[in-house]
């Protein structure tokens, strides 16, 4: 209780106003008001012609309607109908080296002989994950050590060497000791 507590009353980072407290769900949905708000923002600046892909593990069926009401609510900060463009393929995943992965198979294909992107066109990739909550701390996937973003970012362009790609990754991951000493 005391670790949640630090938790939800710790400052946002980085200067945001507010706390962690104020990003939580809303009650029964799973999904957070604030954090909607500002993926619409994200996939409106990235403008007309981009896909959003869902990778998280909503992508499952039986998250079906929660995935509904994450279109629902993006839909209505955008002030016009969002759906997931795509979806990573379904795979076993327990650890963050398996999500780089199932990103990277899906660049992969984007940008192989049946792709998209196959004859070289500029791909621009922004990933948002937290990897399920685990940190930047030397991880592998494959043969690359995950310690930084740009690492993660370097793998993601090493899935497709011919391709012309650009990758931010935006890491959703904070991490901290509370003044009682709690991490």
């Amino acid at each position: 209780v005391q670790k949640l507590l630090a938790v939800t009353e710790r400052e946002l980072p980085d200067g945001s106003e507010g706390t962690f407290g104020d990003l939580a769900c809303s009650h029964g949905t799973h999904i957070s008001e604030v954090l909607s708000k500002r993926l619409a923002e994200i996939i409106s600046a990235a403008g007309e012609g981009c896909t959003v892909v869902l990778s998280s593990n909503w992508r499952k069926s039986h998250h079906h309607s929660r995935v509904r009401k994450l279109e629902a609510l993006v839909s209505k900060h955008l002030g016009c109908t969002f759906t997931f463009d795509a979806r990573t393929k379904l795979a076993e995943e327990r650890y963050a080296t398996d999500r780089l992965r199932c990103v990277g198979d899906y660049v992969e294909a984007l940008c192989g002989p049946q792709g998209k992107y196959r004859d070289g066109r500029p791909l621009k990739i922004l990933m948002l994950d937290d990897f399920f909550i685990t940190p930047l701390n030397g991880w592998t996937c494959g043969s690359s050590r995950i310690d930084s973003t740009a690492a993660a970012e370097a793998y993601l362009k090493s899935r497709a060497p011919r391709g012309n790609i650009s990758a931010k990754l935006i890491h959703c991951y904070h991490e901290f000791t509370s003044q009682s000493g709690l991490n």
